[in-house]
């Protein structure tokens, strides 16, 4: 987890890891208007991405991914943890 928040995902004239987006993203909603919030979040926001027929804000279409990419991550620990319960009772 810490490999992939630390990874780049945006890059080139803007270099940002997932952790920088994670948290710019999280610090836009909680303030819902900041004068100080990076600009780059509202470049980012501008993007969409199609979904069906409707237009999503790329950010909400990122936070889907993470979420399920987290979901995936968190099951395979706890099937891991479970196994290696069951192994020490036996």
């Amino acid at each position: 987890m810490d490999v992939w928040l630390g990874a780049n995902t945006i890059s080139g004239d803007l270099e940002l890891t997932n952790n920088d987006l994670i948290r710019m993203i999280a610090d836009a909603t909680a303030s819902h208007f900041d004068p100080d919030a990076d600009p780059v979040l509202d470049k980012i926001e501008a993007m969409k991405v199609f979904s069906a027929t409707d237009p999503v804000a790329m950010t909400i279409a990122y936070m889907v991914v993470v979420a399920n990419c987290i979901v995936t991550l968190a099951e395979n620990i706890l099937e891991r943890a479970k196994g290696a319960g069951q192994q020490k009772h036996d």
